[in-house]
């Protein structure tokens, strides 16, 4: 972190716990807040409590930032990893209420137990399934 003479940052958790209300009150689907790389560099640790009336559930790139911060714990929401597989064992995502993103057979059949999510390629070509 780089303290600034010039830049001062302000987050007012109120304000972003109103607009994902707005946002789930307009659209009436399922809301997950991604809160990835420490919600943004806004701190995902008073970021998610903020959140946690309001979305179904969050999402972060590794099952370590979410155990990190004890985001089930916090909030009793569940948790969706969006990157590749860190863990091998699903009793370790189950455990910590946390869906893996899987993007092969082996993932697949390997971490079966803890729902996986299959994440598809869409031109990226970053960690999915072709």
């Amino acid at each position: 972190m780089l303290p600034s003479r010039h830049v001062r940052v302000v987050v007012d958790l109120n304000r972003i716990r109103a607009n994902a209300q707005g946002i789930a009150r307009s659209t009436g689907v399922t809301v997950i807040a991604i809160i990835k790389a420490d919600a943004y560099g806004l701190g995902a640790d008073r970021v998610a409590p903020a959140l946690a009336e309001v979305v179904n559930e969050f999402a972060v790139f590794s099952p370590d930032e979410a155990k990190a911060i004890d985001l089930w714990n916090r909030t009793g929401k569940p948790v969706l990893a969006i990157g590749p597989p860190q863990w091998n064992d699903p009793s370790d995502y189950r455990s910590h209420h946390i869906r893996p993103a899987i993007s092969t057979i082996e993932q697949a059949r390997a971490l079966r137990s803890a729902q996986p999510v299959l994440c598809v390629d869409t031109g990226q070509r970053r960690f999915a399934c072709p």
